[in-house]
């Protein structure tokens, strides 16, 4: 299951451990999406090896968007990251059989913008570049498909946040930057994910490129607003 994840308390980083959630979780856990319904592994000639737990992966792209719905405002954050990162290969089998090199690993991470402040609950679906929704690694080993996926509301608490591991698919001739397309309660939207800087690059003045960790910036290129008021 996904896990919340309260700053400062409990040695609380960008990448909390799971813990025991209520009802329903508030974490955002790794997308994993294959052409074919992802409630298993497929079998395939070449397949994803298993990373060993000790590799630490870098962030390859990332996209922010900053969401106005009713009353409420909060960060949907996606880093695409070179190997799973939110779990670890021993907790999961999602990306086991899927094809070498097409394999994309994310995490995803759902916030309140003004801290200490309740954030209405949410069905989100995501679709990768093929078309197909992305799955949620769950740290109890389930491959669930992220579609018409409910996070309950977060509440009030210092940092708390929704962390998911997601994995999906390129498609077979995609090349370049992914864009994912974000249903958020029904309305759709598209993100890019903006390359990450190289290690000697660094940030520009122009925010051109996102550094780990990545938060929203205005007028950056990895970061977007999308204010759904405007459709009710």
């Amino acid at each position: 299951m996904p896990h919340t994840c309260e700053a400062g308390v409990g040695g609380c980083a960008a990448n909390p451990p799971p813990v025991q959630r209520p009802s329903i979780v508030g974490a955002v856990a790794s997308l994993a999406f294959t052409a074919l319904a992802v409630t298993g592994c497929a079998s395939h000639s070449a397949q994803e090896p298993v990373a060993a737990d000790t590799v630490n992966p870098t962030m390859v792209a990332a996209g922010v968007a900053r969401i106005q719905w009713g009353l409420q405002d909060a960060d949907l954050n996606i880093r695409q990251m070179d190997g799973l990162d939110a779990v670890g290969p021993s907790e999961t089998s999602c990306a086991h059989g899927l094809p070498s090199g097409r394999v994309l690993y994310f995490d995803l991470n759902w916030r309140g913008v003004v801290n200490k402040t309740t954030v209405d609950g949410i069905t989100l679906t995501i679709l990768g570049p093929d078309g197909a929704a992305l799955t949620v690694a769950e740290p109890d080993g389930r491959c669930v498909p992220l579609r018409d996926y409910r996070i309950d509301a977060l509440p009030p608490l210092n940092g708390e946040q929704y962390v998911l591991q997601l994995i999906g698919l390129r498609g077979p001739a995609q090349r370049g930057p992914v864009r994912l397309a974000v249903v958020f309660d029904g309305h759709r939207e598209s993100l890019r994910l903006v390359p990450a800087c190289t290690p000697n690059q660094g940030q520009d003045a122009g925010l051109s490129c996102p550094i780990d960790p990545v938060s929203f910036d205005e007028n950056s290129a990895y970061s977007v607003r999308w204010d759904l008021n405007q459709f009710r």
